[in-house]
Formats: structure tokens, C-alpha cells, sequence
């Protein structure tokens, strides 16, 4: 990164930091598991760093904990673009379970949509999620079961 990318990253993730219950630091480090793949699957900084920020507040669950979710997210939905399968799952199984939650991936023509608009508008919606409905999101997002009492 340049300098003028590194002061625009350090002032948005200080305005996060500010602005919820999670810090700069916090950010900085859930960044650090997550930051690669979220850019492969074409998320901006500023929407992978709102996101962490979000589920951080929200969870209070520990920075490395959050940032190898969103990794966990990331990559996994990478080979399901790039291959349909990640080798557990396919996104025919994976688009199903989430439709039946009223979240759609895939747009009009059967394509992954972009990822950071799903997890937005799945965060948009999430108060509407009974805790069945959210540990099933999580479940099928994240793989595994939601060890998460909030949820």
C-alpha cells in the first residue's frame, strides 16, 4: 500500500473503531486472517472493515475469532464460485438453505452475486432472523455449528 492508502485505511478503520464498541486495534487484527480473501472475492476494504466491526460489536467475540469467520466466508464462497463445490458442499445446496432464509446469492442469471452485498443485506435482516433461522445462516455460511449462544 501507498501512503496516502495507508492513512485512508488508518482513518476508516479509527472511524469504526469510534463509532461501535470494537477499536482500531480490534479492526487491525480481524483484518489480518480476513483481508486477502475478502479481496479476492472483490470486497473493498471499507466493506470488509464495516463488517468486522459490525459482527464484532454485535458478538463481542474476539477479533480472531471474527476474522477467521469473514476468511472462513470469503474462501469458501471463492471455490464455490470457481468450482460449485468446496469439496463439503455445493452452492446448489448452499443457495438453497439461504433462499429458504429469504437471502438470495445468486442473481437473475444463476451467478454468485457480489458477496459484500449479501452479508449486508443478510445484516439488514438479521433482527427479522428467529435464533433457528440465524444459527441456520450460520450453519450454512459458515460450515459449522453456531457455538454462539447470542445467536
Amino acid at each position: 500500500m501507498q501512503n496516502a492508502e495507508l492513512e485512508r485505511s488508518a482513518s476508516v478503520a479509527a472511524k469504526l473503531g469510534a463509532d461501535t464498541a470494537v477499536d482500531f486495534a480490534y479492526i487491525a487484527e480481524a483484518m489480518q486472517p480476513s483481508a486477502v480473501a475478502a479481496a479476492q472475492m472483490g470486497v473493498a476494504y471499507e466493506s470488509l472493515a464495516a463488517q468486522i466491526a459490525t459482527v464484532g460489536e454485535t458478538t463481542m467475540q474476539t477479533s480472531s475469532v471474527i476474522g477467521n469467520g469473514f476468511k472462513t466466508i470469503y474462501s469458501r464462497f471463492e471455490q464455490l464460485r470457481a468450482s460449485g463445490t468446496d469439496g463439503e458442499v455445493t452452492l446448489g445446496l448452499v443457495s438453497g438453505q439461504l433462499k429458504d432464509l429469504g437471502i438470495n446469492i445468486l442473481d437473475a442469471s444463476g451467478e454468485l452475486r457480489q458477496l459484500d452485498d449479501v452479508i449486508f443485506e443478510t445484516g439488514n435482516r438479521w433482527g427479522d432472523f428467529s435464533a433457528s433461522s440465524a444459527r441456520r445462516w450460520y450453519s450454512s455460511v459458515w460450515y459449522f455449528p453456531c457455538p454462539y449462544e447470542q445467536f
